[in-house]
């Protein structure tokens, strides 16, 4: 089968992103999406917005390497970072790394690991931070009566 040379083009300029199947069909590697071989196809799929998204999403993953062990894929929600250091979640991207690693409060627990002052944190797991936003221990709610009841105090 023989492919149109501007949809060849297209596909080189993009070549980490796309493969060509033994079918003929294109495929994006980044979420599997397969389509027919023409350019019409191929060109509204790069320049839409969803391509864009998962673009700008797994360049950050595939060049996030050189920041651990500071910069982590986050436990808890699969489209954020964590920071060992600081323990702050950002988005996953290259440019919220960049924006973050350059901050004072990254550089200064940076400079403090360097010299042996501070330790890299783990990140909490969902339950426990979901109990130091809400101040209170969780599992714990107590219900509507009992709250009248505790009131009450028989007197």
């Amino acid at each position: 089968m023989i492919m149109d040379p501007a949809l060849a083009q297209l596909l080189e300029e993009h070549k980490r992103y796309f493969s060509i199947l033994p079918d003929g069909k294109v495929k994006c590697e980044i979420n599997g999406h397969q389509f027919p071989p023409r350019l019409d196809v191929a060109t509204a799929f790069i320049k839409g917005n969803k391509f864009a998204k998962l673009k700008k999403r797994y360049d950050a993953e595939h060049s996030l390497e050189k920041y651990e062990p500071f910069i982590l894929q986050s436990a808890n929600f699969p489209n954020m970072l964590y920071c060992a250091l600081t323990g702050q979640l950002m988005d996953k991207s290259l440019d919220a790394v960049k924006k973050h690693i350059q901050g004072k409060r990254f550089q200064n627990k940076k400079a403090r690991f360097a010299a042996d002052q501070l330790e890299l944190k783990d990140e909490p797991d969902i339950d426990t931070l979901l109990a130091e936003i809400t101040g209170r221990s969780v599992g714990k709610k107590k219900k509507k009566g009992e709250e009248a009841e505790e009131g009450s105090g028989g007197g």
